[in-house]
């Protein structure tokens, strides 16, 4: 399977499973207050975000069709260095031929 969470989100899901999974089984303050469905409910949760970050792969973002986004490469601005025109074939040199004068006007006497 291909990872659909992105560096980010996974390193959110482990804090938030790491923080949820030993509330849960310290029985803390927040989790006291917890009965029945909901104190499981909470200890699936940490156990799935724990797992979905350490694999990179959610099973509900697969059925969605959703895909976080990767982080975004950073592309340095290359200066632009302007190189040299491709050379043109030239024609064979001709050589140059001297333009015919017009003849100056005769002089009256």
């Amino acid at each position: 399977m291909n990872k659909n969470i992105s560096q980010k989100d996974r390193a959110i899901r482990i804090i938030a499973g790491a923080v949820l999974l030993p509330s849960v089984v310290l029985n803390t303050p927040f989790t006291l207050s917890l009965t029945g469905i909901a104190y499981v409910a909470v200890a699936l949760l940490s156990v799935d975000l724990l797992v979905t970050g350490a694999m990179g792969i959610s099973p509900m973002y697969g059925l969605l069709k959703k895909k976080t986004p990767a982080k975004k490469k950073v592309v340095a601005i290359k200066k632009s260095v302007r190189k040299p025109a491709a050379k043109k074939a030239r024609a064979p040199a001709r050589k140059k031929v001297p333009a015919k004068r017009k003849a100056a006007p005769k002089r009256k006497k």
